[in-house]
């Protein structure tokens, strides 16, 4: 059996195997949640990321397929899911990303079409921010965006499949094309614009303001809704000083080096979202 640690993880060890079944050697992934702060909060972990895996199993969607569950770690010591290995890589930098646009948004309609009544509401998990946390320079901006997100957001809809952490760097690439979506340890049932927030405020910081607006736009029209601006603009402003250290772990050749253009890049895309509040 060959193994080898996979890159990226914040909230879980991860391995790839290659392991021999029914006579053929098959790469799976074993996702372990380990450590003192995971004693309490990994059973339920797994069991969502479980059953995210098991209702999206059979969409025809590039996700890994659950082989097996270990909330208690009763069989691995700790708590641990083993699945499919997805072909692709990470993005190395951010002009990965730049080709793979309107596929995110593609994918992201068809992940929210999946039926979700079974599965628990999400936690955003700071994906709802009502105020922004003072890493712009732009005093009226801060004003005028909190001041917006602090109103209510438009009626209720039906709660729509979740991925809860629907970000470029979760995403897998192959020839340009992206070839896997992981990290389901946040499904769940919840609103659309979770989703298509974080996938803007990624875009933005590590590619451009423009590839965040051409997002939305593409996401609108595979998903044929509105996304709800008040809602958006709540996920836009989980931006904040941890952006730049995350990239670097996940892209240490080529992250972007410069925590300021990344900020000037979202607040471009913070303006827009105003100015459909408008």
């Amino acid at each position: 059996m060959r193994t080898a640690r996979l890159v990226g993880g914040l909230t879980a060890t991860m391995d790839r195997l290659s392991v021999v079944a029914g006579g053929r050697e098959v790469d799976v992934v074993l996702r372990r949640w380990a450590g003192d702060q995971w004693r309490d909060w990994g059973p339920g972990l797994v069991d969502r990321e479980a059953a995210g895996l098991r209702a999206l199993a059979g969409h025809e969607l590039p996700v890994p397929r659950l082989l097996a569950a270990d909330r208690s770690g009763g069989r691995t010591g700790v708590p641990a899911l083993l699945m499919t290995a997805l072909p692709g890589h990470p993005a190395r930098s951010p002009k990965d990303l730049a080709d793979g646009v309107r596929k995110m948004a593609s994918v992201l309609s068809r992940i929210h079409r999946v039926p979700a009544e079974e599965l628990a509401a999400t936690d955003p998990h700071g994906f709802d921010e009502r105020t922004i946390h003072g890493w712009t320079r732009d005093a009226g901006l801060a004003g005028a965006v909190n001041e917006a997100a602090a109103g209510a957001h438009e009626s209720a809809r039906q709660p729509v499949f979740v991925h809860g952490d629907y970000q470029p760097l979760n995403m897998l690439w192959r020839d340009r094309a992206l070839s896997g979506v992981v990290d389901w340890t946040f499904a769940g049932s919840g609103r659309r614009e979770t989703d298509v927030g974080l996938c803007r405020l990624g875009l933005a910081a590590l590619l451009s303001a423009e590839a965040a607006e051409e997002f939305l736009n593409w996401y609108e029209k595979e998903a044929g809704v509105r996304v709800d601006p008040r809602c958006d603009l709540r996920s836009l402003l989980a931006f904040g000083s941890g952006w730049l250290s995350h990239a670097s772990e996940q892209m240490p050749h080529s992250a972007p080096a410069d925590h300021q253009a990344m900020a000037e890049r979202v607040e471009t895309v913070i303006r827009a979202a105003l100015a459909r509040l408008g």
